[in-house]
């Protein structure tokens, strides 16, 4: 009987440690796969873009970020929300690289093939089917948090959640993404950014919690890290779809075509985030960032620094910081340089509406370059004293 007992108990520890490793292969392929999907709508805007345009009837001079078609931008911010709280959480759990790129690679073939099909609109279909499968999945596979009572979790809402914060920033974001357009956006934005750094000195001096402690920023390889992701992600999306609107509206390629002739380099930064992180811990930060590929090994550089940088506690607020920094550059990056190509391509009346747009579009590479060059000197010198990243610390 005690033979039998004991090779019972073991059978169900076995089962046990069983159900723990599925659970983890499941959650981190359920991070994987919310990170493939939000960068495959972003593959499906990019190399859908001229047609969705001409179908929402669109002016051409918001190609590169619509502002009308108002239940598209609706759900459009809210994806931005859901993969915000995505990513503050997935830092906190695993750091992630490759999901990325290859979802914005898949996208670029399956979105050119089913724009030239049956539509651009199946694409975001499909990205909801599958989004509707990883709730599913996250719902069962994430870990359950400790159960509190309704007092409690109102406690915690009130108390542990920086609602003036939050507020404050959000409010600075949104206007100074309008600066080039509005005067008075530049002045409020600059407003509530000033109020926001007072307010979280405010709250941290009394013990309360802050959205963004100010004391992140004393770290100088966060500080350039976010910097150099802000920068990076401007030139990046940008550059994506300045190349797409080129191959369709100057070359007159179809989506299909365009998204073939731009696969190459996500291809390139897939792999490259893959074999990141087997030499990362070989070479130090620094001169990651000034390689050619940094663009491509930054995000996963980023992500380790944080985790080096910062203890466990406060590894998911800066790994949102680090987001939304990205988050910001692109979005910055997309409205100056749609100001920029609508400018120069204005002032370019005297040639035909082709060689006016090549002008414009030719104003925003230069312009993508300056940004890189800039982002190579913060990352030179603020990553001087990062070393080398991703060694196992005892």
């Amino acid at each position: 009987m005690v033979k039998f007992g004991s090779s019972d108990f073991k059978s169900e520890i076995t089962l046990v440690e069983a159900r723990q490793v599925v659970l983890r292969v499941v959650t981190i392929a359920y991070l994987c796969g919310v990170n493939v999907t939000s960068n495959a709508s972003n593959g499906l805007t990019v190399i859908g873009l001229p047609r969705l345009t001409e179908d929402l009837d669109l002016h051409p001079s918001l190609a590169f970020w619509p502002l009308n078609g108002e239940q598209l931008i609706i759900l459009r911010a809210l994806q931005g929300l859901a993969a915000a709280l995505h990513f503050s959480t997935s830092v906190a759990l695993v750091t992630l690289g490759q999901p990325q790129l290859l979802g914005f690679s898949a996208s670029l073939i399956l979105g050119g093939i089913l724009v030239d099909t049956i539509g651009w609109r199946s694409g975001w279909y499909l990205c909801g089917g599958m989004t509707l499968l990883l709730f599913a999945v996250g719902w069962w596979s994430l870990p359950k948090p400790h159960s509190l009572s309704a007092t409690s979790k109102w406690q915690n809402i009130k108390t542990r959640v920086d609602w003036v914060g939050g507020l404050l920033a959000s409010s600075s974001m949104s206007l100074l993404t309008y600066f080039l357009a509005l005067l008075l956006a530049v002045s409020l934005s600059l407003v509530t950014a000033v109020l926001f750094v007072f307010w979280m000195h405010f709250r941290v001096k009394n013990g309360q919690v802050a959205l963004i402690p100010n004391e992140l920023w004393k770290n100088a390889s966060f500080t350039s890290i976010c910097i150099t992701v802000a920068l990076s992600f401007a030139v990046l999306n940008s550059l994506d779809l300045v190349t797409s609107l080129y191959f369709q509206d100057i070359e007159h390629l179809s989506a299909l075509e365009a998204a073939i002739r731009m696969l190459p380099s996500t291809v390139v930064g897939l792999a490259l985030n893959i074999s990141t992180g087997l030499v990362v811990h070989k070479i130090r930060a620094n001169y990651l960032i000034l390689m050619p590929f940094s663009v491509d090994v930054l995000f996963t550089v980023g992500l380790i620094v944080i985790t080096e940088v910062f203890p466990d506690e406060k590894q998911a607020i800066a790994g949102a910081v680090f987001n939304t920094a990205g988050q910001l550059g692109n979005t910055m990056g997309l409205a100056a340089m749609q100001v920029i190509s609508t400018w120069v391509t204005k002032h370019e009346r005297a040639k035909s509406a082709a060689q006016a747009l090549m002008e414009g579009y030719r104003a925003t590479f230069w312009t993508m370059l300056a940004l890189l060059l800039t982002c190579t000197i913060v990352g030179a010198a603020g990553l001087r004293q990062a070393g080398r990243i991703g060694s196992k610390h005892d």
